[in-house]
């Protein structure tokens, strides 16, 4: 699934019942019943859909269950080379997927740990740490996220963009 490969149906059952799995094993550990059920809705959507399918939604899925949702796919989109504050923004754009206030709050936590600023390339200088990756127009990946930008590596970037355009703004330490 994360190599973007298509699933047999078996397989794909499989993955869904993943959390389902957990929740059975934690179930019956001693004072870990609550973190069995934040396991096993880590998955729903806070529109109800998604896994488990029940009637459960909104509010009434547990709270912790809601915040593994956004920080599971935070760390999905993270894997694509996509920076946090790229991340957060698409999550925020697609309704019915996260709780709101909590995906506030994510944004006003997660995207502080490293405090960073946008740049185009021709703002782009030598020594600045990458926090996003640099990628094409069509998601090739160019440089990966915490490289420190050198006089080779600028110069690079460079010549690059006389052949393929970049996405901008690139993401610097700040």
């Amino acid at each position: 699934m994360h190599a973007g490969l298509s699933l047999s149906p078996v397989e794909k059952g499989l993955l869904m019942r993943g959390p389902e799995f957990g929740r059975h094993l934690l179930e019956n550990i001693p004072r870990l019943e609550p973190v069995a059920q934040l396991v096993y809705y880590q998955n729903k959507n806070f529109d109800g859909t998604g896994f488990p399918k029940d009637d459960v939604d909104g509010e009434k899925i547990p709270v912790g269950g809601r915040i593994l949702k956004i920080l599971g796919d935070l760390v999905e989109y993270e894997s694509k080379g996509i920076h946090r504050i790229q991340a957060i923004t698409q999550m925020k754009q697609t309704p019915g997927l996260y709780d709101p206030k909590l995906l506030g709050a994510a944004f006003t936590c997660l995207l502080f740990e490293k405090k960073g600023y946008g740049v185009t390339l021709k703002e782009l200088r030598v020594g600045q740490v990458l926090l996003s990756a640099i990628e094409t127009f069509a998601g090739m990946l160019i440089v990966p996220a915490g490289n420190r930008v050198s006089p080779i590596l600028l110069r690079k970037l460079q010549n690059f963009t006389e052949l393929s355009s970049i996405k901008e703004p690139i993401y610097v330490e700040g």
